[in-house]
């Protein structure tokens, strides 16, 4: 008696036994088809998005950048809570392992796959098709709204950001101006430019006329004051105006960004629509038939052969 298994003889004993083998085949699909009949069917909804207003913050493409936000947990916690996936297996929230069995059992029955179009490709799968179509349905919209949740807070903090900027320069703004009314108090200080030609044209008539030395004295004053204030009075009004027009760049961009918190933009758009299905997609019963039928003629030549060599 030889203490190894070979098949170098496997057709003599396929020849020997081969009714036994084709029974014993017979017998193993039957026993499977048997097995698929207790197996819950399950349908299938697909749906085909694009991606819309994302902006990928690396070297990744859109659909790469996608396909990161589609694994967010706050999408996969959202929808196993709302059509309650965990009764499928009979889970319990929060028992030991809970976690880990029910994303086991989210990855079974949800793919989201890239497709060669740059196209991203989600399917569901539950015994009931109208739950197969919903559970599509929210995956996209629990990624609109979480892309809205982020992008609204980013746009917030710009938002606050250039308030803070405003508020900055209004300040500046502020006390150049009070700074001009300050050197302008006491003053007849109103147009720099006209006032100082004037007073110069005048001066000089008089002084042409030789008019009387207290009325030169008096525009002398003038003059020495406009000089003095003007310079730095102009000076403050250039700034002011052109601090106006960066103020005013500012309010563009703060109101952009007001906007820009509350969207109710799409970041899915979708292409291939789900569809609730009238035909089931699992199990395929011919082919655990098929296995099984396959699986029981080669354990039943294992046991003819360790017999024969036992013999």
């Amino acid at each position: 008696m030889s203490s190894e298994v070979s098949f170098d003889n496997v057709f003599d004993i396929l020849k020997k036994n081969f009714l036994w083998i084709v029974i014993i085949g017979v017998i193993g699909a039957a026993v499977g088809a048997g097995y698929s009949y207790t197996i819950d069917n399950r349908f299938k909804s697909t749906a085909v998005v694009y991606p819309v207003n994302i902006f990928p913050l690396s070297d990744e493409s859109e659909t790469e950048q996608m396909m990161q936000l589609f694994q967010f947990v706050e999408i996969r916690n959202a929808v196993i809570d709302k059509f309650k996936l965990y009764e499928r297996d009979e889970l319990v929230p929060g028992a030991p392992e809970y976690r880990h069995w029910v994303n086991l059992l989210y990855d079974e029955r949800v793919s989201i796959s890239a497709t060669r179009f740059e196209s991203v490709e989600i399917t569901c799968q539950d015994e009931d098709p109208e739950v197969a179509k919903q559970m599509v349905e929210e995956i996209i919209a629990q990624f609109n709204a979480k892309n809205r949740q982020i992008n609204s807070q980013l746009h917030q903090e710009y938002f606050e950001m250039k308030e803070g900027e405003m508020a900055r320069f209004l300040g500046i703004i502020d006390s150049l101006k009070t700074r001009q009314s300050a050197l302008r108090e006491g003053s007849i200080i109103l147009d720099i430019e006209g006032q100082s030609e004037s007073l110069t044209k005048s001066y000089l008539d008089l002084l042409a006329r030789g008019s009387n030395q207290a009325r030169l004295r008096e525009l002398k004053d003038l003059m020495r004051d406009v000089g003095e204030k003007g310079g730095e009075i102009s000076l403050i009004s250039t700034m002011i105006e052109g601090l106006g027009e960066y103020y005013s760049v500012l309010m563009e961009d703060y109101n952009k960004e007001a906007a820009k918190i509350n969207d109710q933009l799409s970041y899915a758009q979708v292409i291939v629509t789900p569809e609730e299905a009238d035909k089931k997609s699992y199990p395929v019963r011919w082919i655990i038939v098929v296995i099984s039928f396959i699986a029981s003629i080669f354990l039943s030549m294992i046991f003819f052969a360790i017999r024969e060599r036992l013999a």
